[in-house]
């Protein structure tokens, strides 16, 4: 991600400077939630960036570009827990047994709500 100036990124404005990310008007208060703008009409949005964990207030453009960060994220995560899990098994082992293996990791760190769909994709 680059960005053009420490406050404005991307995606959008912080949340704490509170500006509208469509006409760049200073916003009254700090926004929570998806709002209007006083000054230009339009919707903006507040969403979480999965790179800092930092609020902005962005577009609804933004909003989809953080929602599919998000969904990449989620997407490695998975994919590294999945990695680790079944390391020490041998290549040719069911998929079943893979399944297991991940739950068996899940359940030992306290996921539980994991490791019960880990459970569900073994059977």
């Amino acid at each position: 991600m680059t960005y053009v100036d420490k406050n404005k990124s991307e995606f959008g404005y912080l949340q704490k400077d509170a500006k509208c990310p469509n006409c760049h008007e200073a916003l009254a208060k700090i926004p929570k939630r998806k709002s209007k703008c006083p000054h230009c009409e339009k919707v903006f949005y507040v969403r979480t960036r999965p790179s800092d964990r930092e609020k902005v207030i962005v577009t609804e453009e933004g909003a989809l570009a953080i929602e599919q960060a998000w969904a990449k994220y989620h997407l490695y995560q998975e994919t590294a827990e999945w990695g680790e899990a079944i390391k020490n098994l041998p290549k040719d082992s069911p998929a079943y047994e893979k399944a297991h293996s991940l739950a068996k990791a899940a359940s030992a760190s306290g996921e539980h709500d994991k490791a019960w769909g880990y459970f569900n994709k073994a059977r």
